[in-house]
């Protein structure tokens, strides 16, 4: 379960959906501003900008591309197996109202393995993916005295769609996913231990199950051939939640936004080997 949007792989390359096989290397740089709840439940959005460097890279055994982050140890046309990340913001407490009072919540870092099962793939303009990741999780105040710290795991379905309108030069896409954690991980974001309970506030013990179920809609569109823009919208529900009771969900529903660009100024003349 990652905070950052799903809606942030709208961010297609042009050459994703291409029939001609795209470049190893893709190198820019780009920016987002996102909206997004501090967490699963939380009834106070936070907006950030972000720059950040753009890179895809499509090797044989590690790829970074609009299928995520992720090292592939078995892979085929339809089909592949690798390890997969994900990255959480850290939230101020004292930012949060339902919070207020609590340790701040540190950075998440996650990875695992994932099986991801390709659809459509003879089928212009369209791509559906089906994947299953696990992931271990660790929590850093990146600091000496607390680089990592074991916070449990996650689990998580995904289904992502992808169609390219060529005539406008424009990559719709959607995503539906559910996301379970352990206990141990469901106590990083919705336990209230009695130290910390309040009359507005009760002890709470978080258990393991769903933490929220997730629909994310949004589009790129390319300007020319090496600025692209981008947008998109997400919904999170928690209705079905294991931890819905806990005093720290304040909402059911969140509702995140997301926009930004890239700024590709270089693509490698070597081209990616088919897969079979």
């Amino acid at each position: 379960m990652t905070l950052i949007p799903h809606f942030s792989k709208a961010q297609v390359s042009q050459n994703f959906l291409s029939n001609n096989l795209p470049p190893v290397y893709e190198i820019g740089m780009g920016a987002i501003g996102l909206n997004v709840p501090d967490y699963p439940g939380s009834s106070n959005n936070r907006f950030r900008v972000v720059p950040f460097p753009f890179y895809i890279y499509r090797g044989e055994y590690f790829r970074s591309d609009d299928e995520g982050t992720r090292a592939r140890l078995l892979s085929s046309k339809f089909h592949e197996v690798g390890m997969s990340f994900g990255f959480n913001f850290p939230v101020n407490s004292g930012d949060s109202p339902a919070r207020r009072g609590m340790p701040d919540l540190d950075a998440l870092m996650e990875f695992g393995p994932r099986i991801l099962f390709r659809f459509l793939n003879s089928v212009p303009n369209h791509r559906l993916n089906f994947s299953f990741a696990t992931r271990a999780v660790f929590s850093s105040k990146f600091s000496f005295n607390n680089l990592l710290r074991h916070e449990g795991f996650t689990f998580e379905p995904q289904i992502n769609y992808w169609y390219r309108w060529k005539k406008v030069k424009t990559t719709f896409y959607s995503s539906l996913s559910f996301d379970f954690g352990t206990a141990q991980y469901n106590r990083y974001f919705f336990n209230v231990p009695v130290a910390f309970s309040t009359p507005s506030r009760t002890a709470y013990h978080s258990k393991s199950g769903l933490i929220e179920s997730s629909f994310s809609l949004g589009f790129g569109k390319e300007i020319n051939k090496e600025i692209f823009l981008f947008t998109g919208a997400s919904w999170r529900n928690l209705d079905w939640a294991a931890n819905q009771r806990s005093p720290l969900v304040e909402t059911t529903n969140n509702f995140g936004v997301i926009m930004g660009f890239v700024w590709t100024f270089y693509m490698s003349d070597e081209k990616v080997k088919p897969l079979l």
